[in-house]
C-alpha cells in the first residue's frame, strides 16, 4: 500500500515532521520534504534516503506565497500516478499573556500556523481534487481547550482547525479526505529551554508520528476526520 503513496511533508527538519518522515520512509513512501531551516532539512532527508526511500526536499516558508506556490508545483508534479498525501507540521508558537500584545509575534504566528497552511492547502486541493488522496494538519489541543498563556497560538490552531472543517465537507466526495491531528504536549524543539511542562510527561514526536503514519496509509475507504492524541496524564 505504502508503494503507491507520494508524501510531501512541511515542517520535516525537526519535531512531528522529521519524525514523519522517517516513519513514512520506514513504509517505503516517497517523500517530498520542506522547511525553513536548510541544514536540518537535509540531515532529515538523508535519514530519511538510509532508509530506503526516495527523497527530495526543498527550502519553504509556509508564509512565503511563493515558495508555497513553488512548493506544490514540485508535489504535484512528482507525485503523478501515486496517491499524494500532504502533511503540514510547519508552525511556530509564542507563549505569553494576552494582555501583552506583541504585534509582531502575533503576525508571525498567524502567518505561519494559519495562513500558511492554509495557502498550501488549497493550492494542493486544486490539483488534487477529483483524483483522491489526503491532506493531514498537525493543529493542537490548544485549539479546543483553553491554556493560559497561548492565547495567539491557540487563535492560530483554532482557526485552522476551522478551515479544516469547512474544507472537509467541501473535499470529501471528491476524493480528498482531511484530517486534523490535536495532540497535546509534545517533546519538540518548539519549547524554549527550561519552559513548559515536565519533558518526560509530554508525548514523544515519535507517538504523534505514528498516529500521522496510520492515517496517511490507510486505505481511501476510511475517513479520519480529527484525531486528539494526549500525554497519558491529560493537560499538563
Amino acid at each position: 500500500m505504502s508503494a503507491d503513496r507520494f508524501v510531501a511533508i512541511t515542517g520535516a527538519s525537526s519535531g512531528i515532521g522529521r519524525a514523519t518522515a522517517l516513519r513514512l520512509a520506514e513504509a517505503g513512501c516517497r517523500l517530498l520534504l520542506g522547511a525553513r531551516r536548510e541544514r536540518e532539512l537535509e540531515a532529515t532527508a538523508e535519514g530519511a534516503r538510509s532508509l530506503g526511500a526516495q527523497v527530495w526536499f526543498r527550502w519553504l516558508d509556509v508564509s512565503d506565497p511563493g515558495a508555497c506556490e513553488a512548493f506544490a508545483a514540485e508535489f504535484q508534479r512528482r507525485s503523478e500516478g501515486s496517491l499524494p498525501v500532504l502533511i503540514q507540521a510547519a508552525g511556530v508558537a509564542r507563549f505569553g499573556s494576552s494582555a501583552r500584545w506583541d504585534e509582531d509575534a502575533a503576525r508571525e504566528t498567524v502567518e505561519s500556523n494559519l495562513l500558511g497552511a492554509m495557502r498550501l492547502a488549497s493550492l494542493a486541493a486544486t490539483w488534487m481534487r477529483g483524483g483522491g488522496g489526503r491532506i493531514i494538519h498537525v493543529l493542537s489541543i490548544a485549539a479546543v481547550r483553553p491554556l493560559p498563556g497561548s492565547s495567539v497560538y491557540s487563535a492560530s490552531k483554532a482557526g485552522l482547525l476551522a478551515f479544516d472543517r469547512v474544507m472537509r465537507e467541501e473535499l470529501r466526495r471528491s476524493g480528498v479526505l482531511v484530517t486534523s491531528i490535536l495532540p497535546g504536549a509534545v517533546d519538540t524543539p518548539i519549547w524554549q529551554p527550561g519552559s513548559g511542562p515536565n519533558r518526560s510527561d509530554m508525548l514523544p514526536a515519535q507517538a504523534v508520528a505514528e498516529a500521522i503514519a496510520e492515517i496517511a496509509l490507510a486505505p481511501q475507504d476510511r475517513a479520519y476526520d480529527e484525531l486528539v492524541l494526549m500525554p497519558p496524564k491529560g493537560i499538563l
